[in-house]
């Protein structure tokens, strides 16, 4: 029920004229939401991003390594 609701939610703010795209994390849960949104709007305003898989991505300077694409998600939001 709350994947159903957070794809509603999603699909609402997609629908509003604007150049914007939901990444959503395809990983887990994630997966059902991802295709519930992609049923509703262009399947490319969809980005799938799966936040557990491995990454080579490091920082600017090229001194720190990430765990994984959550990780190297949040070092960028900063």
């Amino acid at each position: 029920r709350a994947a159903v609701s957070a794809a509603g939610r999603v699909v609402g703010l997609l629908r509003i004229p604007a150049q914007a795209n939901a990444i959503v994390d395809a990983g887990g849960l994630g997966s059902g939401i991802t295709g519930r949104i992609r049923e509703k709007v262009r399947p490319s305003r969809v980005v799938a991003f799966v936040a557990g898989s491995g990454t080579r991505r490091k920082d600017r300077n090229g001194e720190f390594g990430f765990v994984n694409k959550r990780s190297a998600a949040w070092w960028n939001l900063r």
